[in-house]
């Protein structure tokens, strides 16, 4: 028989659970098995395939890439090895078609040369100047100069660098080649004069041009007419007497007049052979490998889209970079001159340099998610078995958590209930804070003596809330809790300490301040416990004030048993009344008895402020000679003032 009612309800709900958890069951078993199937290699083929075209990718790219530049390389150092190589072609034309206006004359007057050199170094790039210089032998010297200074040039004299770099006198030799006529001769006039053979690198090209008879160049040198830093050479080419023979060397060395020769300036060529191109990113250095190491930059140019100009660089040989770069020789003059072009980093900033990286990271990153999505989906599947056998777990564990939290949750009800009660049933004022310094909590006690309530406290710093200053000197007191504070110490607050409320109210306190520590014995805040002890302190200042009084009284009586006279009774207790004030060494005491006054050791008179006292005789007590008791009266000191109170003695400031 079937049941029914309840029971029934009961074996219904007992088939429901069945029923899903054999569901779970299947669900798991065919997870199970789907996680041996090949679909859990997919996302590791996808990485591999997708790696693999990536970097292909940017291999093809990089390498059109640097085909690409290489190629912009050589077009733009291809253009400038040509400005550069014409430049000095023309300028080198010109010091030739000197020495064939040389060849074809007899002989070549000052104002001819003049006249026929004026227009050339005006177009030229880099010519400094043309010049002249003739062989003069040893015994010709002093005629020569003379006929120079003759021509118009009054001081002129064959000179010669010193050894400190001065331009000096030449010392005596067989032959000089002194600079003669100089065109132009605005800029170039240190130059006048200046004996070339003087020099090591210009006498080296001297003797190489005479004896072939061609035009030979110098090493780079400092020329004498430079103002600023770069370098220069010089190009000789000889000139032999008209009609002599020139087959041989012992001919030349024979035959020769002098030379004729251009002064450059390596710099300029450089920088006016290149500024009529347009700025690619290439910085040129010119090299003259004839030259010994060390001594072979001729020229730098740095590229004009540089931010900042880069400096040449250190020569001790000439070794190419391993990276991009683009060389050629020049010949000029019979010397080698090397056209060094590189790329800087502004060359590689143009467009496509970022091509490649840009397919690389693209291929990667699609290949990554492609294969994250694949591997995400089989790890979702596979998590499922996992989440679902936990969920029963977590759930139970959250049950007990939560049952947990509620009892924590009102143990620390009780607790802040049991210290809201203990704070409140506590006589004494109670302000807590926390570590620093700001007010967490307070007791009522404390809020009726500060005069603030603890709604408009909570968070404040104490300093603001508790105001105490010393009641003798009115100064602010230092504050017992920021030092408990700071020290991790108890601290008692020092005597005569007063209290200021929120309304100005005035108590004297006495308190004390100690650090609340944790478990672990670190500081979390300070408590800070005061009450009001005003009362105390008036009845004390209350007895102090009768004691005097009985004392003086005792004073008088002793005195009148001594039969001491009214007036040194009167000047004793003066005496005494002033040794019991705050402050004897500024205080004067003067007793008014009848029309008579006793003050103590010192005049009352010009004192800006003085203590007086007035002692009544009344009662019991009475003082005379003869005479009935007379009542205190006001003094007629000068700006002085006595009170006269209930109590048989009293002192008062003016």
């Amino acid at each position: 028989m079937p049941p029914s009612g309840p029971r029934a309800a009961v074996c219904l709900r007992r088939r429901i659970l069945r029923s899903e958890r054999s569901r779970f069951w299947d669900l798991s078993k065919d997870l199970k098995v789907r996680h041996f199937t090949p679909l859990r290699l997919v996302p590791l083929v996808i990485l591999c395939a997708g790696l693999a075209a990536s970097v292909g990718a940017f291999v093809v790219l990089r390498a059109s890439e640097r085909n690409r530049q290489q190629t912009a390389l050589e077009q733009g150092a291809a253009e400038r090895f040509g400005a550069l190589q014409k430049a000095i072609n023309e300028d080198l034309l010109a010091l030739e078609l000197l020495g064939r206006f040389y060849a074809g004359s007899h002989k070549v007057e000052r104002d001819e040369f003049h006249e026929f050199t004026r227009p050339i170094p005006k177009h030229a790039c880099c010519l400094q100047a043309l010049e002249w210089a003739p062989r003069v032998r040893g015994a010709d010297r002093a005629a020569f100069e003379e006929s120079v200074r003759e021509a118009g040039f009054p001081g002129f004299q064959i000179t010669e660098h010193a050894p400190a770099g001065e331009m000096v006198t030449a010392a005596w030799r067989a032959e000089y080649f002194p600079v003669d006529f100089i065109e132009p001769a605005e800029g170039n006039e240190p130059a006048r004069g200046f004996d070339l053979a003087s020099n090591a690198v210009c006498r080296e090209a001297l003797e190489q041009a005479r004896d072939t008879g061609e035009m030979r160049g110098t090493a780079p040198i400092r020329l004498v007419q430079e103002a600023g830093g770069q370098m220069g050479f010089l190009a000789f080419l000889p000139v032999y007497r008209k009609g002599a023979s020139t087959e041989s060397v012992e001919d030349r060395r024979t035959n020769l007049e002098g030379f004729v020769l251009g002064v450059f300036r390596a710099g300029d060529l450089a920088e006016r052979a290149l500024a009529q191109l347009a700025p690619q990113g290439i910085d040129v250095a010119l090299y003259d490998m004839s030259a010994p190491v060390g001594n072979r930059l001729l020229a730098w140019h740095s590229s004009r889209l540089r931010g900042k100009a880069a400096k040449a660089p250190d020569e001790a040989d000439v070794r190419l970079p391993g990276t991009a770069h683009y060389a050629a020789a020049l010949r000029p003059a019979g010397r080698t001159w090397l056209v060094l072009c590189t790329p800087s980093p502004e060359f590689f900033a143009g467009a496509g340099r970022w091509h490649p990286w840009e397919a690389l990271i693209g291929g990667l990153a699609f290949t990554g998610l492609l294969a994250g999505y694949f591997a995400t989906t089989l790890r979702r599947t596979a998590q499922i078995e996992r989440l679902a056998g936990q969920l029963l777990e977590s759930n139970e564990k959250l049950e007990a958590d939560v049952r947990a939290r509620k009892r924590a949750e009102e143990a620390l009800r009780e607790r802040e209930e049991d210290l809201s009660i203990t704070l409140h049933s506590i006589g004494d004022a109670v302000i807590v804070t926390d570590i620093d310094g700001r007010v967490a909590r307070m007791n009522p006690v404390a809020e009726q003596l500060t005069g603030w309530p603890l709604a408009e406290t909570v968070g404040k710093p104490l300093a603001e809330i508790f105001r105490i200053i010393n009641v003798l000197t009115r100064e602010p007191a230092s504050d017992p809790l920021t030092k408990a504070l700071a020290t991790g110490e108890v601290v008692v607050l020092t005597n005569n300490t007063a209290l200021i409320a929120r309304d100005g109210a005035e108590r004297q306190i006495a308190d004390s301040a100690a650090p609340i520590r944790d478990a672990q014995g670190r500081i979390r805040g300070a408590v800070l416990v005061f009450h009001d002890v005003t009362a105390e302190y008036e009845f004390k200042k209350a007895l102090r004030e009768r004691v005097k009084e009985l004392t003086c009284f005792e004073r008088v009586r002793n005195g009148l048993q001594e039969g001491l006279s009214v007036e040194q009774i009167c000047r004793n207790t003066a005496e005494y009344l002033v040794q019991g004030m705050g402050y004897p060494e500024i205080a004067v005491t003067v007793i008014t008895l009848g029309d008579r006054q006793f003050s103590s050791g010192r005049s009352a008179e010009g004192l800006t402020h003085s203590l007086h006292a007035d002692i009544e005789v009344a009662g019991s007590t009475r003082i005379s000679a003869g005479s009935s008791a007379s009542r205190a009266r006001p003094s007629s000191e000068s700006g002085s003032r006595s009170v006269t109170t209930d109590r048989p003695w009293s002192t008062s400031w003016p």
